[in-house]
């Protein structure tokens, strides 16, 4: 049950003031009965008769009985009093024909009070016990001072009981009509003669009260309206019913059924009120799901991006200084493809999970997209940020998830965007910190941007890219080139594909700017298969002029492990009626990283149709030599960072010919790519190597003008 702090009244107690009434004659534990049983205490057996006579004559008034105990017999001597007629009884019961009859459960209490006070272990004696009489348990309450004592304590003791059956009825009753006002199903108030609410119990605040919106010190009116009329008829019918309109503060208005009882207090000949009202609008958990449905986000909980808006413009019009951090997600994406929606869902709950419990000083937590999380603080200076920023990332990266043995970890790029320096609308304001996000991705060792005037507009640039480089793919509208590959004598034994670009609106794009973006928004498979194409193509074209010679193409780890490649080769080979063993499919060590076992097989079926296979940029990473041994490749291609500095350095030198020695004894092919001077070619070829790429002995050439190089040879 709810109260009001300035209303201190039990309204239950009024429900029945008999009760209380009842409590006061029975002389039960009140200031003035205390005092009085104290006095009485102190004075029975001593004084005049007239003295005495007084005594008992209080006693009888007080509704009490009085008792005494002598250790000589171990008796105690009972005087009680003829209801409704001063006349007493009196009766020596033993002390242990008493203690059989007190109800089990009070026994022991019973005992180990009564020897406390007779070994002087307390000041009084004070004993509540049900007891034994016509077959029913009664209710006393044993009061008593010890009168004399010798060497083992008291030797007699002097007190007062009374029967106390009535009152804890009523008081049961009274905690029975208390439990009932709580968990009633119907909402009620309880208010004062002066309509304050006093009290409210748990089905008012489940039916119109889910934000618990404090109402102390409010009136009734203030929740409904009451009229003169209103009044009027409660005083005179001592009720009122009525259809009106509950309004709560910083809630909808609620259309109820209102029953207002008047009663008043024997006690305090006061007025209070008791107040029913029914929900006759839709259910409110209905209205609240629908909120939440409008407002929050179905996976995390959170904020969606709708209710950010309108938070954030709620702020804004506050002129509230304050910081937008745009967050998004890495990792996200691999999780939901190997481990499907559902724990992809999981971990996005983890995280948002992490964020309410580290970020509990933030203003905001929202969704944003798929894996993007908005947080909303207010203003902070730069050492604060800084201290932010780690926070959020690292309660981000904390949540490693492990599924059947295999771990994913994710990690957050993030970029802020400030209010009112950097935008003064709720929309610019997050376009703004999405652009710094942007840049994070692209130039941030941190991964942490905020934003500065300019960076929008390179971001609509690298954007712009982007979706011209898509459309280039779609309408296969990249080129091709062709370098050759070289044996001792400066014949071609064989080429590679390279992709170039050239932009109407970029102009001719750097593979270096654009082969990088086609791998970071997964446009490799498209990429990868347009190369094979032109690749069947050109061998097609070579062939009419006599030269058959292995093409090879560079192909993404993720393509060679894609289900359908396969069926995709196989398709294209068949239909162009070439060689398989003209084609040759360069990758790099990153296809075995995920899954080597997985790898090694989708190689040896890629083989099995006769395709070569060659490993490019051998030595750049740390495993190579693991996976020379895991796999039968047909060629290998040294990187030319090994041969720049092999010219002068001689551990360059020694380092080379280290890896070449390797590549010998496993009896391995070995292609050195990136020769661009006759000291390197002469070195190489005494260190061995029998196949060149470089500069030096062709340049990359459209398919045109590869043949004029092969013609003039």
């Amino acid at each position: 049950m709810r109260h009001d702090q300035h209303e201190h009244t039990n309204a239950i107690e009024l429900f029945d003031s008999d009760i209380k009434q009842g409590c006061s004659q029975s002389g039960i534990h009140s200031q003035i009965g205390t005092h009085l049983e104290d006095e009485l205490l102190d004075d029975i057996n001593i004084g005049s008769p007239s003295t005495k006579k007084e005594l008992e004559l209080a006693l009888w008034g007080s509704g009490q009985s009085v008792w005494m105990w002598s250790k000589t017999n171990d008796t105690i001597d009972l005087k009680f009093y003829v209801e409704n007629r001063f006349e007493f009884n009196e009766i020596s019961v033993p002390f242990n024909s008493l203690t059989v009859n007190i109800h089990p459960d009070d026994a022991e209490s019973f005992l180990d009070t009564w020897k406390s006070h007779c070994k002087g272990q307390t000041s009084e004696l004070l004993i509540k016990f049900r007891y034994l009489k016509n077959k029913e348990y009664l209710w006393y309450v044993l009061r008593g001072k010890v009168t004399s004592t010798d060497d083992n304590g008291a030797t007699a003791i002097v007190g007062t009981f009374a029967d106390i059956t009535d009152a804890i009825s009523k008081q049961t009753k009274l905690s029975l009509m208390s439990q009932a006002f709580s968990k009633s199903k119907q909402a009620m108030l309880v208010l004062s003669q002066s309509m304050l609410i006093s009290e409210y119990n748990d089905a008012w605040i489940e039916q119109f009260d889910p934000f618990e919106v404090s109402l102390n010190g409010l009136s009734l009116a203030e929740l409904v309206p009451i009229t003169k009329h209103d009044m009027l008829a409660l005083e005179s019918k001592g009720f009122i019913e009525k259809s009106t309109t509950l309004s709560i503060p910083e809630q909808d208005e609620c259309p109820i059924e209102l029953l207002i009882n008047q009663f008043e207090s024997k006690d305090t000949q006061s007025k209070y009120y008791i107040v029913v009202a029914k929900d006759l609008s839709d259910s409110i958990a209905t209205k609240q799901e629908l909120h939440r449905l409008a407002t929050r986000d179905q996976v995390t909980g959170l904020i969606n991006r709708f209710e950010l808006q309108n938070q954030l413009d709620h702020l804004i019009s506050t002129k509230i200084k304050f910081e937008v951090f745009y967050i998004d997600l890495n990792g996200e994406k691999e999780v939901s493809d190997a481990l499907g929606h559902e724990n992809r869902d999981r971990l996005l709950q983890n995280v948002a999970t992490g964020l309410i419990e580290e970020l509990n000083d933030a203003l905001h937590i929202s969704t944003w997209g798929s894996s993007e999380f908005i947080i909303v603080y207010k203003a902070v200076n730069h050492a604060e940020r800084q201290r932010l920023v780690t926070l959020i990332q690292k309660t981000i990266s904390n949540n490693t998830f492990i599924n059947s043995g295999q771990k994913f970890s994710i990690s957050a790029h993030i970029g802020s965007s400030m209010f009112p320096e950097h935008a003064e609308t709720s929309g610019e304001l997050i376009r703004r910190a999405d652009a710094a996000l942007y840049y994070s991705k692209e130039n941030s060792i941190e991964r942490f941007s905020i934003y500065s005037k300019g960076m929008a507009s390179e971001i609509l640039n690298r954007i712009r890219l982007v979706n011209n480089l898509r459309e280039a793919l779609e309408k296969e509208q990249l080129n091709f080139v062709l370098q050759g590959k070289y044996n001792q004598s400066r014949e071609l034994i064989g080429a590679e594909l390279l992709c170039r670009w050239t932009s109407s609106e970029h102009g001719l794009v750097s593979p270096t700017a654009f082969i990088p973006l086609i791998e970071k928004y997964g446009m490799e498979s498209q990429l990868g298969l347009l190369a094979i194409r032109s690749a069947i193509t050109y061998i097609k074209t070579l062939s009419t002029y006599g030269v058959a010679v292995p093409i090879s193409v560079n192909i993404s780890a993720s393509q060679i492990l894609d289900d359908n490649f396969l069926a995709q080769l196989h398709g294209y080979i068949s239909r162009a009626g070439i060689s398989p063993n003209l084609l040759e499919l360069e990758i790099t060590e990153s296809v075995f990283i995920d899954d080597d076992s997985q790898a090694t097989s989708k190689l040896k079926d890629i083989k099995a149709l006769g395709i070569r296979i060659s490993l490019d940029d051998f030595g750049t990473g740390y495993s190579s030599l693991s996976y020379l041994g895991q796999y039968n490749f047909d060629l290998v291609k040294i990187d030319r960072s090994f041969i720049i500095e092999i010219e002068q350095d001689l551990k360059a030198r020694k380092l080379f010919d280290a890896i070449m020695n390797i590549c010998t004894a496993l009896d391995l092919d070995v292609v050195v790519e990136g020769i661009e001077t006759e000291s390197q070619f002469s070195i190489l070829q005494s260190s061995g190597v029998s196949k060149f790429q470089g500069f030096l002995l062709g340049k990359p050439s459209p398919i045109n003008d590869f043949l004029d190089q092969i013609k003039s040879r």
